[in-house]
């Protein structure tokens, strides 16, 4: 005999009655409501953690130029997190008696200062994470080589754990690697344009004084606490994909505009040979009003790749090969051709001596950077003056403060050097009477 749905339920309901429970029909739409609801619950996340040299920078600038296209495909890139790259979690997740520049950058002094970040962070990231889950997201995306580079002991990974894993279902970390005499190549450009001096004795103690250079010991501690599973090798060489790869773990197939790119591309020889000469400092726009290297240095039309000879590069290997050999074997993910450089790039020669060579003239050089450096921070000062000043016609104080702020920033890095004394202090009397008026 067949009973319609009425007549099911009320059978069902007859035999429930009175036995603490509580009996209701659903329509297939309400079904399909609940179980929406329940899936848009369950997010998981995908923790890219570099490392760096291996196209960590094009990616971020893909990710964070497509926040809007990714959450229409049900994929959060947090800007809470940090506005290209994901810094101030590697920040938080630092141990606050570790300070290093993700400190400065966010004005973390003291210990209580570092509490006041993690806590104002966590609830930033988790109002951001709950309006992303109430439009559909499934995965969030982060993305920082600072989490590789900067947490390297296993407390601070743990740190990082505890900070996601109630936020979410699952947590996966994906990292990409490449053979260290590659890597130590390309970050030689970065380190010439963060103001550093670069040449052979350089790369030497970088070799032994970078700790995350060693993959098999720095993945070990990422294993331990996350466990083995959950972190995911790539190599750079096989798989430079890096965009497409994390989009197919998103479980989205999304085309993001742009063609990326290379950022943070390599530097010619020339160009970090001028570096080395120039010897001034490059200050992170972020936190200091300093000269722009990374910008500039880009621009130079200069073509010739620093090199160095095969013997060289061949003693580089050696020093991780043991323990390339122990990561490969654990690691079906790997093989020797991933972490193994390709030698036939190397010859008998290389320029790197070029970074050697002193001039007579680089002294001189430096102070005229310097000098017209710190007129062109006066100059940016002085914008800013008047664009406060604007505000301050329109009655908009808040606006005012932020530019008379800025111009702060750019005169005091023009007192940290050789300058202009008339104009500095000129603007600097500027600078205080707009202050006294904008508190009026």
């Amino acid at each position: 005999m067949l009973l319609s749905l009425q007549e099911l339920g009320k059978k069902v309901e007859s035999l429930v009655n009175g036995r603490g429970f509580r009996f209701c029909i659903l329509a297939p739409s309400d079904y399909r409501a609940r179980f929406e609801k329940t899936n848009s619950e369950i997010m998981k996340a995908i923790v890219h953690i570099g490392t760096p040299k291996t196209g960590t920078t094009t990616a971020q600038a893909r990710f964070s130029d497509a926040r809007r296209t990714l959450l229409e495909n049900g994929i959060l890139y947090p800007h809470s997190l940090g506005a290209n790259h994901h810094l101030k979690l590697a920040t938080a997740s630092r141990l606050p008696t570790r300070p290093e520049r993700g400190f400065k950058m966010n004005d973390i002094k003291t210990e209580e200062d570092h509490a006041v970040f993690c806590s104002t962070l966590r609830s930033e990231f988790e109002a951001e994470l709950a309006t992303a889950k109430a439009r559909g997201a499934h995965t969030c995306l982060i993305s920082s080589e600072w989490l590789y580079d900067r947490l390297t002991i296993s407390e601070e990974i743990a740190r990082l754990k505890e900070f996601l894993v109630p936020l979410f279902e699952d947590v996966i970390v994906v990292v990409w690697l490449r053979p260290q005499v590659e890597f130590l190549l390309s970050l030689a450009s970065t380190l010439c344009r963060n103001g550093g001096r670069v040449n052979k004795p350089k790369l030497k103690r970088l070799i032994a004084s970078k700790e995350t250079l060693y993959y098999n010991e720095t993945l070990s501690l990422w294993e331990e606490v996350f466990g083995e599973d959950k972190v995911q090798v790539y190599a750079y060489t096989r798989q430079p994909d890096v965009v497409g790869t994390i989009l197919g773990l998103a479980g989205t197939d999304a085309e993001l505009d742009g063609a990326g790119d290379r950022m943070n591309s390599k530097l010619s020889v020339q160009t970090m040979a001028m570096a080395n000469q120039i010897r001034v400092p490059h200050a992170n726009r972020a936190f200091d009003a300093g000269w722009n290297r990374k910008r500039y240095f880009q621009e130079i039309d200069s073509t010739e790749s620093l090199e160095i000879d095969l013997k060289f590069a061949k003693e580089i290997h050696a020093v991780f090969e043991k323990g390339n050999k122990a990561l490969i074997a654990r690691r079906a993910d790997l093989s020797k051709d991933d972490l193994t450089p390709k030698w036939s790039r190397f010859g008998s020669s290389s320029n790197i001596e070029l970074l050697e060579q002193d001039c007579a003239f680089s002294s001189e050089l430096s102070q005229l950077i310097t000098m017209m450096e710190n007129e062109l921070k006066i100059q940016q000062a002085q914008t800013e003056m008047a664009l406060a000043e604007v505000q301050m016609l329109k009655s908009a104080p808040k606006a005012a403060r932020r530019h008379l702020k800025e111009a702060k920033l750019q005169l005091k890095a023009a007192s940290t050097g050789k300058s202009i004394p008339e104009s500095l202090k000129a603007a600097k009397r500027k600078l205080v009477s707009l202050k006294e008026k904008a508190r009026q």
